[in-house]
């Protein structure tokens, strides 16, 4: 099966094109981290541009393209040079991007066949690898899956932090965007990467506001214990005192910790004055739970005078239910045939 192959191949290629165009932006922005003092421009070059804007457009391109001829590790390296940040720090899943790099490598160069140099790198960087030198590597969905996390975490993570670096008056929007893309992983079920991410959001030095810092660990808690792991989540949410919030932050907070009492408690008062709509308790992540209780979509009912589920969604459902029923019995049928 090849199109897992050719997948990682493409995710990384992928990432070097996104890397590309955030350099592009950065040295658009900061023109002085190329243009340095020492840096020469010949008359010859401006004569056959015509312009000197084209002059600098051809020295941007032509340092990004030297910035992406070096390997994936050796361009965090320039990376943390030039912009003197350190990237790698408290980056956990930095041997598996490593990783990755090199098998993309194999892939493309000799066939996933490992080499010296694969082993070498990986092990540099924290990857102990059973392989040996001759050994063929594959690429099976599940691995595909987890390239695919491994780039998104590294790539969001390397932006984000571009981005407050070199944009420090769009902090309010950078980290409200950083949250709102925890709460669309959780959403999709994707807990450990919602949960690395929002972490990586929380730990920032300093944020945009109180409030938008309370909303990452109140999503960062649910990513927690949606992932089975309710002490990680209780320890999230035990770093703040929510007593004084506002009613908005008490029902997230009590939902999480599946306090459905509370929950119900905060609901009765209205959804006006908790500042919730119908909407938001129907898609909000941190109400996963609580929409599956019973007395709670009962008082929801009562207090906004309609259903949690609507006839329409409960019909859509059972359409998928059967459409996927059909799906299984034709491959049933299918297998039995071959």
């Amino acid at each position: 099966m090849h199109l897992p192959k050719i997948s990682t191949i493409g995710i990384i290629s992928s990432y070097d094109a996104i890397l590309a165009d955030l350099l592009r932006v950065i040295f658009s922005a900061k023109p002085d981290i190329v243009f340095t003092s020492d840096r020469e421009v010949k008359f010859s070059d401006l004569v056959s541009y015509g312009s000197i804007d084209l002059v600098k457009e051809s020295i941007i391109a032509n340092e990004i393209e030297g910035v992406l001829r070096q390997s994936h590790h050796e361009q965090f390296a320039w990376m943390e040079r030039k912009f003197t940040m350190k990237l790698r720090e408290g980056l956990d899943i930095w041997p598996d991007f490593v990783e990755l790099c090199e098998r993309r490598n194999l892939l493309t160069h000799t066939g996933g066949v490992v080499s010296e140099q694969y082993l070498r790198n990986c092990e540099r960087y924290g990857r102990t690898s059973s392989s040996s030198v001759g050994d063929r590597l594959d690429v099976d969905l599940d691995y595909l899956s987890g390239a695919i996390s491994v780039v998104t975490e590294i790539g969001y993570k390397l932006i984000h932090t571009m981005w407050r670096k070199f944009a420090p008056d769009e902090r309010e929007r950078a980290d409200s965007t950083l949250n709102e893309f925890g709460m669309t992983l959780i959403a999709n079920r994707q807990y450990k990467l919602a949960d690395s991410i929002l972490e990586f959001g929380v730990k920032q030095h300093k944020h945009s506001s109180d409030l938008i810092r309370r909303m990452m660990v109140v999503n960062l808690a649910n990513a927690a214990k949606l992932s089975g792991n309710k002490e990680r989540c209780e320890r999230y949410l035990g770093s703040d005192d929510w007593s004084a919030t506002s009613y908005q932050f008490q029902i997230c907070v009590a939902a999480v910790r599946n306090d459905f009492a509370e929950v119900k408690k905060l609901l009765r008062l209205g959804g006006d004055v908790v500042g919730i709509t119908s909407s938001d308790f129907r898609d909000w992540p941190v109400f996963k739970d609580a929409r599956g209780d019973s007395e709670v979509r009962e008082v929801f009912e009562d207090v906004f005078g309609e259903p949690l589920i609507r006839p329409d969604e409960i019909t859509s459902k059972s359409s998928m239910v059967e459409e996927l029923s059909s799906v299984e019995e034709v491959e049933k049928k299918e297998s039995i045939i071959h």
